[in-house]
C-alpha cells in the first residue's frame, strides 16, 4: 500500500525561482552594484544588491533546501541515495558536456579534458565549467543528509553550529587570499549547513506548525542579523586577483542563505491550497528550464536582437517550455527533462522509495 502527500507549496517555490534563474542569467533585472565598486569600506547594499542577492540568488538555496526536505522525509537510505546521485550524475554529465559541444564544439571537449587532467575534483564542481554544477552540490549535499538523518538530535544541533561557522570561515579565509575557491558560487561546500538545519526542522515540525508566523518571522531576523555582519565584513575588491565566482560579494556561501532557505521552505510547507494549473506546469518544467534556457537563449539571440531584456527573458522561458515539450516526445528521455509524471512530481511524499525514479522510456529515445 502507497500512500502519498503532495505539498503543494513546493509548486509555487519551483515555478518562481526557476524563472528566477533565467531572469539571473539574463540580468533583465540590474546587475548588483556591488560588482561595480572601486572601495570595499564601509559599503552599503543598494536595492540591486538586496533583490539580486535576496530574491534571484535565492533560487539555487531553495532547491537545494527542496530536495533535502524531501529526501530526509522520505527516511533516506543507501538505496535511495544512490539512485538519486546516480541521476544528478548523469544530469550533470549529459548537460555539462552538451554544455561544452553547443557552445565550444570540438574545442570544448579538448578544453574540458584539459581542464578536467589538470583539477579533476574543481573542474567536476564546477559542473564542466557551466551552471550544472548545481547536480554535483546536491549530489554532495544529500550525501551529507544521509549522514546527518542517522544522528541524535544533540549532535545535528552541533553539526549545524559547526556548518554555520565553516561558512562563515571558508568566507573569512577568501576574502584574506586564501583558499578562494572554497568560497566560489559553485562549490558544495556552501551547503554544509543545509542538512542539519532541515534535518531539526522535519523533527519539530508538528510543533512549529502552531507557531509558523513566528517562526518565519525569527529566521528572516536571523537573516537580517547575519546579512549586517556578511556586508559589514565581507565585501571585498581585489582587481589583481578576484575572488573565485564572485565580485565583490559571495553568492551563495552565506550563512544568512540558510535562514532565508528555512523561512521560504516554511511557508511552502504551510501552503495547502493546490496551485493554479500554470503554476503546477512551471513547477514541472522547473528543470527543463534550468537545463534549456542557456541553450534556448543563444539560438534566440543568434536569430534575433532583442533590445529590451525582460522580453529575451519570457521569450527564453517559454522558448525552454517548447523546446522541452518537442525533446521529450522526439529526442530525449523524461528523464533529462523530468517531464514523466513520477520524475517531477519531486514535492510528493510516498513511503516508496522508488516512486520518485523516472519510469525507463522507449529504446529509441537518447
Amino acid at each position: 500500500m502507497k500512500s502519498s502527500k503532495h505539498i503543494h507549496g513546493l509548486d509555487y517555490a519551483r515555478a518562481l525561482f526557476s524563472a528566477f534563474v533565467v531572469i539571473w542569467h539574463t540580468h533583465a533585472f540590474p546587475a548588483p552594484s556591488v560588482w561595480s565598486i572601486s572601495d570595499a569600506a564601509k559599503y552599503r547594499p543598494s536595492f540591486t544588491d538586496i533583490a539580486n542577492y535576496y530574491l534571484l540568488l535565492q533560487a539555487v538555496p531553495v532547491f537545494i533546501a527542496i530536495s533535502c526536505y524531501l529526501y530526509i522525509s522520505r527516511g533516506g537510505g543507501i538505496d535511495l541515495l544512490s539512485r538519486r546521485i546516480k541521476r544528478l550524475v548523469g544530469l550533470m554529465l549529459f548537460w555539462g558536456l552538451a554544455n561544452l559541444v553547443f557552445f565550444e564544439s570540438i574545442a570544448g571537449i579538448s578544453r574540458g579534458w584539459a581542464a578536467i587532467q589538470a583539477s579533476p575534483f574543481i573542474f567536476t564542481a564546477q559542473g564542466f565549467g557551466s551552471i550544472y554544477y548545481f547536480f554535483f552540490a546536491l549530489s554532495v549535499t544529500l550525501a551529507v543528509c544521509e549522514i546527518v538523518l542517522r544522528m541524535k538530535t544533540a549532535v545535528v544541533v552541533l553539526s549545524l553550529v559547526v556548518g554555520m561557522f565553516a561558512t562563515a570561515a571558508f568566507n573569512w579565509s577568501a576574502v584574506a587570499g586564501h583558499n578562494i575557491d572554497l568560497q566560489a558560487f559553485w562549490s558544495p561546500f556552501n551547503y554544509l549547513s543545509f542538512p542539519p538545519a532541515i534535518t531539526l526542522l522535519i523533527r519539530y515540525q508538528d510543533q512549529l506548525r502552531k507557531n509558523i508566523a513566528s517562526f518565519v518571522g525569527v529566521m528572516l531576523v536571523l537573516c537580517a542579523i547575519a546579512s549586517a555582519v556578511e556586508w559589514g565584513t565581507l565585501v571585498h575588491v581585489n582587481t589583481d586577483a578576484p575572488l573565485v565566482g564572485s565580485i565583490g560579494f559571495p553568492e551563495y556561501g552565506r550563512v544568512s542563505v540558510l535562514f532565508e532557505s528555512i523561512a521560504i521552505l516554511s511557508l511552502c510547507l504551510a501552503i495547502k491550497r493546490e496551485a493554479p494549473f500554470f503554476i503546477r506546469y512551471a513547477s514541472r518544467q522547473s528543470l527543463s528550464l534550468y537545463c534549456l534556457h542557456p541553450f534556448v537563449l543563444a539560438l534566440i539571440g543568434s536569430f534575433v536582437q532583442v533590445p529590451y531584456l525582460p522580453l529575451a527573458t519570457l521569450m527564453g522561458i517559454v522558448g525552454s517550455y517548447v523546446a522541452a515539450e518537442i525533446l521529450s516526445r522526439f529526442v530525449l528521455r523524461p528523464s533529462i527533462l523530468s517531464l514523466d509524471r513520477q520524475a517531477a512530481s519531486g514535492n510528493r511524499l510516498s513511503h516508496d522509495p522508488g516512486a520518485t525514479i523516472p519510469r525507463s522510456a522507449p529504446s529509441h529515445k537518447l
